[in-house]
């Protein structure tokens, strides 16, 4: 079969918040593959690609839009609750990636955390 991540909303981050490595990374949300990814691209064109790696995988469910904040750090949302995803307490959520303190380098991601909050309504 066809192995296919479904990707959703992407950003190419531009910024010093984050750690080393990021400035110029594109950063995509994936919806079946459940995971934020990033991609290193060749320069100028972005013909190819040169590194990649794999973020928050399978913690969140389904990753719909991904955002740069005027703050330089990086926010996603969660697609869970359109009917194909397995919903969970306070679903759908905004998350925030920020980095660690001390953190210097973009691998392993223990040296990132999401903060969420949810965008259900008030019962």
């Amino acid at each position: 079969g066809i192995n296919s991540w479904v990707p959703s909303g992407s950003i190419f981050y531009r910024g010093i918040i984050m750690p080393e490595g990021w400035d110029g990374r594109m950063i995509f949300g994936t919806l079946r593959g459940q995971r934020l990814v990033w991609l290193t691209l060749a320069l100028p064109e972005s013909a190819s690609v040169l590194d990649q790696g794999i973020l928050l995988e399978r913690r969140f469910g389904r990753i719909g839009e991904v955002s740069q904040g005027l703050d330089g750090l990086v926010y996603f949302s969660t697609s869970n609750l359109d009917g194909r995803g397995n919903p969970r307490k306070d679903d759908d959520m905004l998350l925030r990636i920020r980095p660690l303190q001390g953190s210097r380098a973009y691998l392993p991601s223990s040296h990132i955390s999401a903060d969420s909050k949810s965008l259900q309504e008030p019962e």
